[in-house]
């Protein structure tokens, strides 16, 4: 099957993803691995995967993918010991596609922006992970954007150009210009 997700993203082939995914659950954890990838072509992809994979089990078995959530959820915890370096984007390409199905996961997702909050990991890629996420389902899901605004706000004079992109690029795409 690893040879076979290969494929899948070397090809974006997500129809083949989603054939694998109807056979088998393990194929969220297989390509959450891929996310590792050192080719970062195919580390994206395995997050667009991930999107496609999980939309079949949400109708199959949501409490499975819920329970995919919450690990991906949990390496953004220090107390995890975890690496979470795509996580965030991971989690957001997933709540993208599944929002209605999965939305308990919204506000946690969002708490990896509090720039106070207690046991998180606050290393740049987490936070470019999450800003990413949350551009990602901002405009499909208004009610998460009002919500966003506000997390993503202490961001846009980051003095990280990547993070400062990012943050901005979220206050447009929520139509907050006045700011940036």
């Amino acid at each position: 099957m690893k040879r076979e997700i290969f494929d899948c993203l070397a090809e974006c082939d997500w129809d083949g993803v989603r054939r694998l995914a109807e056979k088998q659950k393990k194929i969220l954890s297989q390509l959450y691995a891929r996310t590792f990838d050192a080719n970062e072509e195919i580390r994206w992809r395995a997050v667009e995967a991930l999107a496609v994979a999980a939309s079949v089990w949400v109708k199959k078995d949501v409490e499975f993918v819920r329970e995919f959530c919450r690990r991906l959820l949990w390496t953004l915890n220090d107390e995890s010991g975890n690496v979470a370096w795509m996580a965030p984007q991971a989690l957001g390409a997933i709540l993208a596609v599944n929002h209605e199905a999965l939305p308990e996961f919204l506000a946690p997702l969002l708490g990896v922006l509090e720039p106070e909050a207690e046991n998180s990991v606050k290393e740049d890629f987490a936070i470019m992970g999450t800003l990413w996420a949350v551009n990602r389902i901002g405009p499909i899901h208004p009610s998460f954007a009002e919500q966003a605004v506000e997390r993503i706000r202490p961001y846009i004079h980051s003095p990280n150009p990547e993070i400062r992109s990012l943050a901005q690029e979220g206050m447009r795409r929520f139509a907050v210009t006045k700011e940036i």
